[in-house]
């Protein structure tokens, strides 16, 4: 009898045990990863504007980004999911289950937009039609700077900067007297064309990012022409600006403007090398012989204004 008092509170004592191990150990509520993003300056962020806005340097509401979390050190995602931006720069998250490890660990951010790019993507491809807002920033391809060994101590909400992974060309027109004054009622520019580009990039994603030496045209796919006629609209004309995929591109034929049922053209003199996170800027007196070359600049695109406005003093726009 004695003996079997002894193990009865044996095992009371071993429960109680492992009830205190776990209240040690405790299973904590989850801390959820709260992020908000902005592109390049890291100061402007997510804000809700209107559908046809660009918004090179912040992010429209409504946006898909793609994030993925790594407990610090591994090489394998823990967690998931696509975050939505909305206004004042956070992201709400549209998966549930977007928390800190079990053990409440510190952790790595990665994330990239479009959302349906990801850490296993090789490759992405720009639209042949960026005439839309939409439809040109479906083509912006971006990565996030990578955030390592983030706490999960505090509640404190971690910043996603973004970076331009690709390159924008802005094209400018301004017609000249010759044409305008050949008519009562002017005809209008119906077409603007990027011509004879690799629409395709091929890259790697190494430690979370894209690696900024192996992105470009993907060479086994055909060149081709992006219509940016009028990618967006403003008070003094329409704004032509497309994004192409980082690439030399040959001497031959690069833009087509249509005006009055006529074809211009513009034939890079040189084979050109376009580069990723940078903005050439091509402005044209339109002639009633040519497409004449009047300025052409570079610039960051870091330094866009988030209109569309490039700090060259360049608008992109047609009349």
């Amino acid at each position: 009898m004695k003996k079997y008092f002894i193990l009865a509170a044996a095992a009371i004592t071993l429960v109680a045990c492992n009830q205190k191990e776990m209240e040690n150990d405790g299973v904590q509520e989850p801390k959820v990863i709260n992020l908000t993003a902005s592109i390049n300056s890291g100061e402007d962020v997510t804000r809700a504007s209107s559908a046809d806005a660009l918004q090179d340097v912040q992010f429209v509401a409504q946006e898909q980004i793609f994030v993925e979390a790594y407990e610090t050190g591994q090489s394998e995602a823990y967690k998931t999911g696509t975050y939505t931006t909305g206004e004042n720069g956070a992201l709400t998250a549209d998966a549930p289950g977007m928390y800190y490890p079990a053990n409440n660990g510190a952790i790595d951010i990665c994330a990239y937009y479009p959302s349906t790019i990801s850490s296993s993507s090789t490759e992405f491809t720009v639209g042949n039609d960026q005439q839309t807002a939409a439809g040109y920033r479906a083509s912006d391809l971006m990565y996030a700077t990578k955030l390592t060994a983030q706490a999960s101590t505090t509640s404190e909400t971690r910043h996603l900067e973004f970076n331009h992974a690709l390159a924008k060309i802005i094209v400018n027109i301004t017609l000249d007297q010759s044409i305008t004054s050949q008519s009562i009622t002017q005809p209008t520019i119906t077409a603007v064309k990027i011509k004879n580009t690799v629409r395709t990039a091929a890259f790697t994603i190494a430690g979370g990012a894209i690696a900024s030496n192996a992105i470009d045209a993907k060479a086994e796919v055909a060149a081709s022409d992006i219509n940016i006629t009028g990618t967006v609209e403003s008070v003094v004309g329409h704004s032509n600006m497309g994004i192409i995929v980082p690439q030399q591109v040959a001497a031959d034929d690069f833009i087509e403007v249509t005006y009055d049922n006529r074809t211009y053209t513009y034939e890079l003199p040189n084979a050109t090398t376009f580069q990723k996170g940078k903005v050439y800027t091509y402005s044209f007196t339109l002639t009633a012989r040519q497409l004449r070359l009047d300025v052409q600049q570079i610039n960051d695109w870091a330094v866009e204004t988030g209109e569309g406005a490039n700090t060259g003093g360049s608008h992109g726009f047609t009349l």
